[in-house]
């Protein structure tokens, strides 16, 4: 069985286990040079009491009203307004865990206080980020026995998912 599979069984393990204050989700942004002032971003969750997944999609644009560029971020725009709808979505549907899979390195590193938050943008999301932490706890998925490599997370099922729909939004 190739890791990706495994991956994938894991996930559908873990999801049939959950606790109602637990959930599962899988972030993703998108850009292309063709729109370079927007990027889509793509999320995934999965909660037991829905019994299937819930998706979330939406742009988020590189400039402000006045036109200034907001980020100049684009690569990491995306996954940070996505995992800001996690948070949200979280906090309103009383999860107290979640379990965060992002293709990204930096969303745990910034979460975790372990990278520095060097533009205004990620300072946000690190600052927004550890208040939510109070009230949703994000488990370090690296504890998990799920093999955790960021190119598994996003040639998973649910990570293809996040980046499906975070492509179709950014369009």
């Amino acid at each position: 069985m190739d890791e990706v599979t495994e991956f994938n069984e894991q996930i559908e393990k873990l999801a049939n286990n959950l606790m109602p204050e637990k959930a599962i989700a899988f972030t993703a942004g998108s850009y292309s040079d063709e729109k370079p002032d927007q990027v889509g971003w793509g999320l995934v969750i999965l909660h037991k009491s829905e019994g299937k997944p819930i998706s979330f999609s939406d742009i988020a644009k590189e400039r402000n009203k006045e036109g200034e560029k907001k980020t100049g971020h684009r690569n990491i725009l995306g996954e940070v307004c996505a995992v800001e709808k996690a948070f949200d979505w979280a906090a309103k549907n009383k999860i107290t865990t979640l379990y965060l899979f992002s293709k990204s390195e930096d969303i745990y590193g910034w979460l975790r206080r372990e990278f520095s938050a060097n533009y205004e943008m990620t300072r946000k999301f690190k600052e927004r980020g550890l208040v939510l932490q109070k009230k949703v706890h994000i488990p370090d998925i690296s504890d998990l026995p799920i093999d955790t490599n960021y190119k598994v997370i996003r040639e998973s099922k649910y990570g293809k998912m996040a980046k499906q729909l975070a492509k179709e939004a950014e369009k």
